[in-house]
């Protein structure tokens, strides 16, 4: 059996076969069960933006994460490429622009939009407005997840309230120095930031649709 991608090619669905085998490798790792809420305990503040951490990586044996960001345009990371791990984002409120490698056109995502980003794609998001959406960081070949530690050792601190703050400081805001300290903890933790030229040759809508 197969089933379309939004590019219209045909990708075969995953056999019976290969559903067991995860279900038994899964059941190996005796993983427990987890159900959890967004709450301004597991919530850090980020760049200018709020990530809540409901499925942290250490309660899925290392190799899923699941977090729920809420942001506000001007606080996007740097364009980048995650070179051991898949993404999916789903858009709850909001609209977000993805600017993605080897897509011929920019994906505008609004509330009930999944997006799935491969390792080794670059990419880059532009928040249209105010976006709350929920993100699964999916480690590949039995790897751990690495961006989440990453992400946590770039906030501000525990947020205080489940509303945006204000006056943060956001990636375009923070000097070189510690730009250049980002760009370097994002490479021991498996992501790389794109310089100018990267941005230019790999990502070419975000010239002409400047951020």
């Amino acid at each position: 059996m197969s089933v379309k991608s939004h590019l219209g090619e045909e990708a075969s669905a995953p056999s019976a076969r290969s559903i067991e085998g995860y279900a038994m490798h899964a059941n190996e790792r005796s993983t427990p069960s987890l159900m959890s809420t967004v709450q301004v305990e597991n919530t850090l503040a980020y760049m200018g933006s709020l990530l809540s951490f409901p499925v942290p990586s250490g309660s899925t044996g290392g190799g899923l994460a699941v977090l729920v960001a809420y942001a506000r345009p001007g606080s996007e990371p740097p364009p980048h490429v995650h070179h051991h791990e898949h993404e999916v984002y789903y858009l709850i409120e909001g609209e977000i622009d993805f600017f993605v490698e080897h897509e011929n056109a920019v994906l505008r995502a609004g509330p009930g939009s999944v997006v799935f980003l491969p390792s080794g794609r670059a990419h880059a998001l532009k928040f249209i407005s105010p976006a709350r959406f929920l993100t699964v960081i999916h480690a590949l070949n039995g790897l751990e997840v690495t961006s989440e530690a990453y992400l946590r050792s770039m906030a501000i601190g525990p947020a205080t309230s489940l509303e945006l703050p204000e006056n943060a400081e956001r990636y375009a805001t923070i000097d070189p120095s510690a730009m250049e300290a980002a760009v370097a903890s994002a490479a021991r933790h498996g992501v790389t930031f794109l310089q100018a030229d990267e941005i230019t040759a790999r990502l070419p809508l975000m010239s002409s649709n400047a951020m």
